[in-house]
């Protein structure tokens, strides 16, 4: 049996569900299929759902794990796969991901501060056409009087 493609965007501090491809090169029909998932540099262990397997058929397994407790710094971690069939096994090593996260508080206050910029420059502009405008009609009105 082989590990197809994984899941891979996860989401942080929260229980999400990691779902990957079997597929199988047996002739026969294989009952009880499972996988137990490891991340050791977190102590996560867990279990996916069983399935059986008929004559080369492709399912997908699915477990759920808590990344409750990961670094927050950590962008990407190692899992080890442990699929369990007709008393054999096969492992597989991949690398799991977190979703990138979109700070908006800082998107806001960037935004904000842009804002501010431009009605200051718009502001700063409209101020010196209307002191302009007012020396000039001064000028015009001093004229007119001589």
């Amino acid at each position: 049996m082989n590990i197809l493609n994984t899941s891979n965007d996860f989401t942080r501090n929260d229980l999400n569900k990691f779902e990957f491809g079997v597929e199988s090169f047996w002739n026969d029909p294989i009952e009880n299929v499972y996988a137990e998932v490891t991340i050791p540099i977190y102590n996560i262990n867990f279990r996916t759902t069983s399935s059986t397997f008929k004559s080369f058929d492709n399912k997908n397994l699915t477990g759920f794990f808590d990344t409750t407790g990961i670094d927050s710094n950590a962008d990407e971690f190692k899992a080890r796969i442990t699929l369990y069939y007709e008393g054999k096994t096969t492992e597989k090593i991949v690398t799991l991901r977190f979703k990138k996260e979109i700070d908006y508080l800082l998107y806001t206050l960037i935004l904000g501060a842009i804002t501010a910029a431009i009605i200051l420059i718009f502001s700063i502009i409209w101020f010196k056409k209307i002191k302009k405008s007012s020396n000039e009609n001064s000028k015009n009105g001093k004229k007119k009087k001589i």
